[in-house]
Parts: structure tokens; C-alpha cells; sequence
């Protein structure tokens, strides 16, 4: 694996620039259609519920795009690492195949020091 030093950083401007595009799209959509939120609130329960009237279908590929968003900055912190290993270990980056971010889904997980 070949890294420019730069590398973590072009990936997150990569996320950046694939928000951007995704937040422009989703402001001309809540600017071009009408809907309403209502709430009604249960005191006694606790409970809170939401009901949006009037809402049209979101465009299917903003799911696709949010995945890139979040690919691109997983992708530069695992680079992040494999630099930081590198200029730790002193190995050319042609030589570390391994070095992911630790991503934990609870403390425990990252005190077991594995991902859940």
C-alpha cells in the first residue's frame, strides 16, 4: 500500500465535497416541497410522537451519497494510521498491511480491545 502523506487529508476533503453536493440537494428539496411536522406528547407516558404530513419521496440515490460521505472518512482515518504507524515504526508504507481506527460499539468492546 502506497500512501502520499497527504492521503487522510484528500479523503476527508472527499467527504466534504461528496456533504456538500448531498446538503445543497436536500435544501432545494425542503425549499421546493411543502410538509408539516406535528407532535403529540403523553405526559403520563412519556412519550412523544411525531407524524410529518405532506412529505414527498426523497431522492433513493442520497442514501448512496451519505455512504460515500461516511466511506471517505473512515477510509482517511484508517490512512491516518497506517501514517502513523509508518513514522512509528519507521517502515515504508509499501511494508505496514495492517492498521485500522479503532471503531468500538461500547466501552466494553474497546476494553476487551476488540470491536463489537
Amino acid at each position: 500500500m502506497t500512501l502520499a502523506p497527504d492521503g487522510p487529508w484528500q479523503k476527508y476533503l472527499r467527504a466534504e465535497h461528496h456533504f456538500e453536493g448531498l446538503w445543497r440537494e436536500i435544501e432545494i428539496f425542503e425549499q421546493t416541497h411543502s410538509y408539516s411536522i406535528t407532535c403529540e406528547v403523553d405526559a403520563q407516558a412519556g412519550a412523544y410522537d411525531f407524524y410529518v404530513k405532506g412529505l414527498q419521496p426523497v431522492d433513493p440515490s442520497w442514501g448512496l451519497q451519505l455512504g460515500d460521505v461516511v466511506h471517505n472518512l473512515r477510509s482517511a482515518l484508517d490512512h491516518l494510521v497506517v501514517l502513523l504507524i509508518g513514522l512509528c515504526t519507521g517502515k515504508p508504507h509499501s511494508e505496514i498491511d495492517f492498521g485500522d481506527f479503532p471503531i468500538f460499539g461500547a466501552p466494553r468492546g474497546l476494553q476487551a480491545g476488540r470491536p463489537n
